[in-house]
């Protein structure tokens, strides 16, 4: 049939999906707000558990204001699903939100058909359970936070080649030099080069830190010929926070 040959589909995994526990699409003190913002987060964690989409993408994606938004997410915080993580430039100034789903969180016991007991409240474990999920939330912070400025650094640096390597070698720049700093010194260098087959890969330009030289700005540079053509990564749009 003529309609037939005009039909074309979408992968809808073609954007990256995730995992959606079963037991908080049950919970029937959420909000359905808060079921799709969680399931928002779940989407961009892939296999992981965290993610980091800025808020104009969550809110212009489900199509709330930014004040239903902060509403319906202080839900999931409170009943201890996530937690939300500021992310902050060397100066002080807000970069971006680092949001941490929880695989395991706080809840009541279900009550027993005994003689209730004359000790502490059951609220008081819930307390400690919680306080315990913020010290393990701390633990890891920093490792969440250098996972999400290595995204960023990965999306600008537009030559791809060994990731894990690359990985290892931008930790060991952010133990001497501030994310800033390698930022910029990564967008100079892209400006200086005309001819992407003389780019160093990423771990070698790292390693070097090539991005602490001094570089000559080149007019048919790949790093505003790709900002051109569009070809630049949404990892600044996951990142420019609130």
């Amino acid at each position: 049939m003529e309609n037939d040959k005009n039909f074309k589909t979408i992968n809808i995994l073609s954007k990256g999906y995730g995992i959606i526990p079963k037991k908080v699409m049950l919970d029937k003190e959420l909000s359905i707000e808060a079921k799709a913002i969680y399931s928002f987060f779940c989407s961009f964690t892939g296999n992981g558990d965290t993610a980091f989409p800025s808020v104009s993408l969550i809110t212009s994606s489900l199509g709330i204001s930014r004040q239903r938004y902060n509403k319906h997410r202080e839900i999931l915080e409170q009943k201890g699903y996530i937690k939300v993580t500021q992310q902050r430039l060397g100066k002080g100034s807000f970069k971006n939100n680092i949001y941490q789903l929880f695989n395991e969180v706080p809840s009541l016991q279900n009550p027993t058909t005994g003689k209730p007991t004359t000790g502490k409240p059951t609220t008081e474990n819930i307390t400690n359970n919680i306080n315990s999920l913020k010290s393990n939330s701390i633990n890891n912070n920093k490792e969440i936070k250098d996972n999400a400025l290595f995204e960023s650094w990965w999306d600008l640096y537009n030559k791809k080649k060994a990731r894990p390597k690359a990985l290892s070698a931008f930790n060991s720049a952010l133990k001497k030099h501030d994310y800033e700093t390698i930022e910029k010194g990564t967008i100079n260098y892209l400006k200086s080069i005309e001819d992407k087959q003389y780019q160093s890969y990423p771990a070698k330009f790292l390693n070097q830190e090539q991005y602490m030289d001094e570089h000559s700005y080149k007019d048919n540079n790949v790093y505003e010929n790709t900002t051109a053509t569009g070809n630049t990564s949404v990892g600044h749009d996951y990142l420019d926070g609130l």
